[in-house]
Parts: structure tokens; C-alpha cells; sequence
């Protein structure tokens, strides 16, 4: 069987890790996934609400975990106990930089993706396994749950 190449100027397709949030499938480039781990316990950090972050043990470091209702805005009475969580670090790098804890992990797809709308956690929707995927860019989810801790931070001894 024979490859079919890619039309001259549309974009090279991409391996996405798609994943599921309180009945919505998401996708991120695998490139910026470093590990899809089992879900472990997590511990608070002090001067943070637990229902938004917390901690937990990533081959001996601490890796930040911002949880599923702040990240994807979504209900806690809509969400099942999450399974996994995805190690996001930069391309290429070795170290963690945010556990995303998610409902299950998908599976993988091969996508072309367009330029990401400017600004929008979701760079783009597609149809992917006869799914609708939002598809996000790791970079900009990183920057939400830094901006969402950041917001929630209390000074200790101020609660």
C-alpha cells in the first residue's frame, strides 16, 4: 500500500493524545505529554484551597496538580473519579511541569491542525474518532493553572 503524501501547503499532521473531561473529549500534542501516569494520592499545599491544587509524588519529585473543575470550568457533580494523570512538560524537556488529572485516556489520533485561535485554552475542534475533540495547547494550560493558582493563593496565616 502506497503513502499518500500530503498536499503541497497543508500542514503536516500531528500525534494528538485525546483524553476525557466530564464527558468531553480533549486532545493534546503526545510532544508535550511526558507521561500518562495512574492517579495518585495528592497532597494540599499551604495557602491553597485543596479543590484546586495540590502536589503529588512523580518519580520522586513534586508535581503540581491543578484539579479538573478549575482547569476545564466544569461542575464537580459532573465528574467521575479521575483515572490518569498526564505529566505535561515542554517539548523535548525531561522534567514535569503540571499533572492534569483526567476522567480516561482516549487513545491517540493523527490530526492537520490549523493556526491556534489567538488567546482560546482550545486551539481548535475537530472530529476525531467520530468524536467532537477540542484540541489545547500545553503551553496555554500551564499558563491558566499558573494564573488560577496565582488568583487563589492566601498568604499563610491570613486563614
Amino acid at each position: 500500500m502506497t503513502a499518500v503524501a500530503p498536499r503541497a501547503g497543508s500542514p503536516p499532521e500531528t500525534r494528538l493524545l485525546l483524553f476525557e473531561v466530564s464527558g468531553t473529549t480533549f486532545a493534546l500534542p503526545i510532544a508535550d505529554v511526558l507521561e500518562v501516569m495512574e492517579i495518585a494520592p495528592i497532597a494540599g499545599i499551604p495557602g491553597l484551597p485543596r479543590r484546586l491544587a495540590g502536589v503529588m509524588n512523580h518519580h520522586g519529585d513534586a508535581l503540581p496538580v491543578v484539579s479538573r473543575e478549575a482547569l476545564f470550568e466544569v461542575s464537580e457533580a459532573n465528574l467521575v473519579p479521575a483515572r490518569h494523570v498526564l505529566v505535561l512538560a515542554e517539548r523535548g524537556g525531561e522534567a514535569g511541569h503540571l499533572g492534569v488529572p483526567v476522567d480516561d485516556v482516549v487513545g491517540l489520533a493523527d490530526a492537520a491542525l490549523g493556526p491556534p485561535q489567538l488567546g482560546a485554552l482550545v486551539a481548535e475542534r475537530l472530529s476525531l474518532r467520530d468524536r467532537v475533540t477540542s484540541v489545547l495547547e500545553a503551553r496555554r494550560l500551564v499558563a491558566r493553572a499558573a494564573a488560577l493558582i496565582e488568583m487563589s493563593s492566601v498568604p499563610v496565616g491570613t486563614r
